[in-house]
């Protein structure tokens, strides 16, 4: 036989080991695919893995220690490569400037201003910074979160720069401020994946070349961030407003911003954006929010309307008991100098020469009836009722919508020395003021006059402009006084924080204090109250006997750019 032929034998065995092969490669490949199959069973889905974050028990730890009074700052709104807007341009509010056909398009004056063309001339951005974080913690604020929202690389970029610049001014001052930032507008056509990308490269890069211990934290280590119409960076939500219509989509939301905070390199807890527009309950909105956020905060839409039984207020309750954190918001004024095209919705104009074309009768612009300072006084007297920890200011320098606490021409330090004034009362509840003062709130006009040129309002709140047709004077005192305003008995005032009135009457603007015959503070404002209002300026005008003291802590002797309203 040649040695190339099998014995049968051979045969046999060559067949055995095929059939023992092919059982065995069948069975590895059965084993695998199942494995395989378990495998992808086993791997939850986005809905499953947002499940699974709710009510954990991290969401119920604290978020702050200590007590701060933060304000929503807008950033780059006054810096180096700010955007080119219609309503942030200084020569805008001389009213026989470049838009004189509309009588001047905006009624603010900022004084930390050092743009080019403002009467202190050009400052370098260090320089501004320092004076910024100088005035804000002699405003009474304890830090900023900063509007940071999404955008193509430049304008993240600009924004990183800008927050850059103010801690390290702070850290150059030895300052005790705390920085956080607001993650907004997150509504674009890129995947989640894709903004995140973008988000958390320069994020992380900030935050790693910044110093650590200006960040605001929680007890246990995490960055506290808070959100503003953010939640369109989860792929399941097609806009922030959605979620008002669909509260079961918040868990997707939250599952996008702990992607957010993982792509960071950060733990992060989350200070929800609590958006309602009604004064109706909304029991499913509400859960959804506390099973997911440790933390929520308001812009103020139903404290602005000033009424007892306020929806914030449930809230607020229902958050303590679910052990969540309601952060308190107090809003200062609200009167918009952006315009907006009146035959769309919400079509803010950007552009100079759109809105001179546009004419002032195709206009309007947006306001909210505070009734002067009560609404601010009220909103921070429940932020100390509650202990939540943080008090919201809105906002910093929005000047444009008017709620600005940054000195400016109109609000000058008036609302900084109440704010001041509450920030010791959260710190000792049997705080008695060292100095006595005071200060007088009030519309340039009457609601009821029409000025030359006039745009058409939208008023937001519930109460009518009606309420604001006062002239208000705000006392902070040792022992009670009597308050008289233009040599007309206003009311009688208490020791601590306390107000009296009369109706708006036109001419100059001023008061005394009295302690029987003695005149205890006595003040006569720059501005005065007319029955002939040139143009739209629903702006409150405030004015303090702390104004020089203000001026001088942060100022010195350079007074160039304070420059309060004498319109009238």
């Amino acid at each position: 036989m040649s040695n190339c032929i099998p014995s049968q034998v051979g045969l046999r065995a060559i067949n055995l080991i095929r059939k023992v092969f092919f059982a065995f490669t069948f069975t590895c490949c059965v084993c695998f695919g199942l494995q395989g199959q378990e495998q992808n069973a086993a791997k939850p889905d986005r809905t499953t893995i947002a499940l699974e974050l709710k009510n954990r028990r991290v969401l119920s730890l604290p978020i702050t220690d200590k007590r701060h009074i933060i304000a929503h700052n807008m950033c780059t709104i006054l810096g180096k490569g700010s955007a080119d807007l219609a309503f942030m341009k200084r020569d805008h509010y001389d009213r026989s400037g470049p838009t004189k056909s509309l009588g001047g398009y905006i009624q603010f004056l900022p004084y930390i201003d050092y743009r080019e063309g403002s009467p202190a001339g050009v400052k370098s951005q260090e320089e501004v910074a320092e004076i910024e974080i100088k005035a804000a913690i002699a405003c009474g604020l304890t830090g900023f979160q900063f509007y940071y929202p999404f955008g193509d690389d430049g304008l993240i970029d600009g924004y990183c720069n800008r927050i850059k610049l103010l801690i390290n001014a702070a850290k150059k001052l030895k300052a005790d401020f705390k920085f956080t930032l607001c993650f907004a507008n997150a509504n674009h056509k890129l995947s989640e994946k894709e903004k995140i990308g973008r988000w958390a490269n320069r994020t992380s890069q900030l935050i790693k070349n910044t110093p650590a211990e200006y960040w605001l934290k929680s007890p246990d280590g995490r960055h506290v961030f808070f959100t503003w119409m953010a939640d369109g960076l989860a792929d399941e939500i097609d806009g922030s407003w959605s979620v008002m219509k669909d509260a079961s989509k918040i868990k997707y939301a939250a599952l996008a911003y702990e992607n957010l905070s993982k792509a960071i390199g950060v733990k992060a807890a989350w200070v929800y954006f609590f958006l309602k527009l009604t004064d109706k309950d909304d029991p499913e909105y509400e859960e959804e929010m506390l099973s997911y956020f440790p933390a929520v905060w308001g812009w103020c839409q139903l404290d602005y309307r000033y009424h007892k039984g306020n929806i914030y207020d449930k809230f607020a309750k229902l958050a303590s008991e679910r052990n969540r954190t309601y952060t308190q918001t107090a809003t200062i004024d609200f009167y918009s100098s952006k315009s907006y095209d009146r035959t769309k919705t919400w079509d803010l104009i950007f552009k100079t020469k759109r809105a001179l074309d546009l004419g002032i009768e195709n206009q309007f612009k947006h306001y909210m009836e505070l009734e002067l300072t009560k609404s601010f006084r009220q909103s921070l007297e429940r932020g100390i009722k509650r202990e939540s920890g943080i008090i919201n200011i809105v906002t910093w320098n929005d000047f444009a919508e008017g709620h600005h606490l940054a000195p400016e021409a109109n609000h000058n330090f008036a609302f900084a020395m109440i704010l001041n004034y509450y920030k010791h009362l959260w710190a000792n509840p049997d705080y008695k003021p060292e100095k006595e003062k005071a200060a007088v709130f009030f519309k340039k006009y009457r609601s009821d006059t029409k000025p030359q040129f006039s745009f058409e309002l939208h008023n937001e709140g519930m109460l009518p402009q009606t309420a604001s047709d006062y002239i208000e004077v705000v006392t902070i005192l040792k022992e009670s006084a009597t308050v008289w305003i233009n040599n007309k008995f206003a009311g009688n005032v208490k020791a601590g924080i306390d107000s009296a009135r009369i109706p708006t009457e036109p001419g100059a603007v001023n008061f005394v204090v009295k302690r029987g015959d003695k005149e205890v503070l006595t003040l006569t404002a720059t501005e005065s109250i007319t029955d002939k209002p040139y143009r739209t300026d629903r702006l409150t005008y405030g004015y303090s006997t702390e104004e020089e003291a203000y001026v001088s802590r942060i100022f010195g002797k350079d007074r160039r750019t304070i420059i309060p309203s004498r319109e009238y």
